[in-house]
């Protein structure tokens, strides 16, 4: 009988899971694992491991109803052909805005990223919002960002869609929608277009594997006004042009922020 470490169980339940990733060709991206290309189908092997995904500030939650804040240091890539949703029960009648966790595969400069908010996939907005994201790359484990629309009431325990996509990017140069593994949130699942939301599949389970793979998005909803401090915020949109010089500082803001 052959015996196992823990250490080596986890490597070979990561080559399991990202074989599964592979055969499906869905662009997914790995971050502090590996990076899968999913044009070419190949693997690149690429040291992440001092780039963790960064934890959410606390004040974020000020005012939050339903969210899933775990990641698999895993995204999916969003742009104008790749639409990805997220189901949502609230429990609240106001909704106000909505937080993502993304982050920047080499993706193009001066992208913008809307969310729309529909009480069914291929439904009419209930509201909407374009802004040019402020996103990381990974090497920095991404950034939330807040979309911040027109309020509007929602009935609670009824299912509402998050849609997301960005206007630019392509496959291995995009914007990508972090995510977990195991059905992190159990109010709703994740979906996945790849014709502009002209038609949608689940996330569920999409490999039909025995593991129940589930899939949820990294996001929050709001139902009160979100944290909003416009001189953290002008300070950090600074250090951004400048983070080599300053990075304990941003550490710092991003935590009372």
């Amino acid at each position: 009988m052959i015996f196992l470490s823990d250490k080596m169980k986890t490597k070979i339940m990561v080559v399991i899971v990202l074989t599964l990733l592979i055969a499906t060709a869905i662009p997914v991206v790995g971050i502090n694992k590996n990076i899968i290309d999913p044009t070419s189908l190949t693997l690149a092997s690429i040291n992440r491991n001092e780039f963790a995904p960064q934890d959410i500030p606390p004040s974020w939650m000020k005012g939050s109803d339903q969210h899933q804040t775990q990641n698999s240091h895993y995204g999916f890539v969003i742009n104008p052909q790749y639409h990805i949703a997220q189901e949502f029960k609230p429990t609240k009648s106001d909704l106000t805005a909505v937080a993502l966790y993304l982050f920047d595969w080499d993706a193009p400069s001066d992208i913008a990223v809307t969310v729309h908010i529909r009480e069914s996939l291929d439904g009419g907005d209930l509201t909407t919002k374009t802004l040019k994201a402020k996103v990381k790359d990974y090497n920095r484990g991404g950034n939330w960002v807040m979309f911040d629309f027109d309020d509007i009431t929602v009935n609670p325990e009824e299912t509402y869609y998050i849609i997301c996509y960005a206007d630019g990017g392509i496959v291995n140069h995009s914007y990508c929608w972090y995510f977990d593994f195991g059905n992190k949130y159990d109010r709703g699942i994740a979906w996945e277009s790849q014709d502009s939301g002209l038609s949608w599949s689940d996330l569920e389970d999409p490999w039909n594997d025995p593991l129940n793979i589930n899939v949820d998005q990294c996001f929050i909803t709001y139902y009160q006004e979100p944290p909003k401090n416009k001189v953290i915020q002008f300070i950090q949109s600074l250090l951004e042009e400048f983070i080599s010089l300053f990075p304990l500082l941003e550490q710092f803001i991003t935590i009372v922020g």
